[in-house]
């Protein structure tokens, strides 16, 4: 027992002294690293897919304290553009190591807030690797940035989106770290396979010649008459995403995050999130898997959340009905029409 008590501390010298040092110019390491693993294990045959408890929850600690240690030894060989609100949450990040690094009882409040909301992220998307991976990297982030305080503020979830949203479209044009060479180019092989089948989906139920990619690489179509875009997301592995914007121009606040939260609580196989200035819902699924039925499935849950949602989001935080506006008179919430593609 005293052995496994004195091992189990053993590390925290190591973790205290990663903190303290943490430099601007290693929190992109520290974030590719961090993203690395976190995603490496979620996309494994490692993950459950269920029953998650502590194990998993010290897995995902260690896997960060782990990034904060070798981040300082480690520099990618391409870093993704730095926005002035990337700077800013790096910023924080740093402020918040070291101010958790000497503050007595630091390390135990980065484990007290990180370790229960892991385990409950990864219950909340159980089966789905790319969301658990999404908040798993957000929610250790902010747990850092906010410091001994825990402040949280709009500013830090737009930085912390946005560097994720950096590293992810890096990995999209083919970057990836050196151990994971081999892999990554199964990985866009997959990926290209992936688009390819999604945009045959696309033709198949909308009728349309060929689907095209809008500039942001969506693709827009119509599900019910309104308005949703489907994305395949060339990560670790190849994931279709299909989402709509239920509530545009809507700022960001404390009570429109609870509220969030308290939606997502009661939906199954989608979310619903804040970004931009945007509230979407999105549904995903693994892309190399994906049927016909599995992608009108994605269509419909998005459409059924974001009917029941949008409105009194709108009206409670302000915003504009951005799905409701995209719906055509014929629009049929629990008609079964065929998909039209824009």
């Amino acid at each position: 027992m005293g052995e496994k008590e004195q091992g189990a501390s053993s590390w925290e010298p190591a973790a205290l002294a990663a903190l303290r040092d943490l430099s601007l110019k290693d929190v992109p390491s520290f974030e590719i690293l961090f993203l690395d693993e976190l995603a490496g294990w979620a996309f494994s045959v490692g993950n459950p897919g269920h029953g998650y408890d502590e194990k998993h929850s010290a897995l995902v600690v260690s896997i960060l304290f782990r990034a904060i240690e070798h981040a300082r030894t480690f520099r990618p060989a391409r870093v993704p553009a730095e926005s002035g609100e990337i700077v800013a949450v790096r910023e924080k990040i740093v402020a918040g190591a070291h101010e958790l690094a000497a503050a007595a009882g630091g390390l135990q409040q980065i484990i007290a807030l990180v370790a229960p909301a892991a385990v409950r992220e990864l219950e909340h998307y159980a089966g789905r690797p790319a969301a658990q991976t999404y908040w798993l990297y957000h929610y250790s982030l902010l747990v850092l940035a906010s410091g001994t305080a825990g402040d949280v503020n709009e500013d830090t979830l737009s930085g912390i989106t946005a560097a994720y949203s950096a590293w992810d479209g890096l990995v999209a044009e083919g970057f990836v770290l050196p151990w994971r060479t081999r892999r990554s180019m199964e990985s866009q092989a997959s990926a290209d396979m992936v688009t390819s089948h999604v945009e045959t989906l696309i033709e198949r139920l909308t009728g349309v010649g060929k689907a095209q990619a809008d500039a942001d690489g969506d693709y827009p179509i119509r599900y019910r008459s309104a308005l949703y875009y489907v994305r395949v997301v060339h990560a670790w592995k190849p994931v279709v995403q299909v989402f709509s914007v239920a509530v545009d121009r809507i700022q960001f606040t404390d009570a429109l995050a609870r509220e969030l939260n308290e939606i997502n609580t009661h939906l199954y196989f989608c979310r619903t999130f804040w970004v931009g200035g945007q509230v979407l819902v999105e549904a995903e699924h693994l892309g190399p898997s994906l049927t016909e039925a599995d992608f009108h499935e994605c269509a419909l849950r998005v459409a059924e959340a974001t009917d029941t949602f949008a409105k009194g989001l709108a009206e409670r935080h302000g915003g504009r009905l951005a799905f409701d506006e995209s719906k055509t008179p014929e629009y049929a919430p629990s008609a079964d029409e065929r998909i039209g593609y824009l």
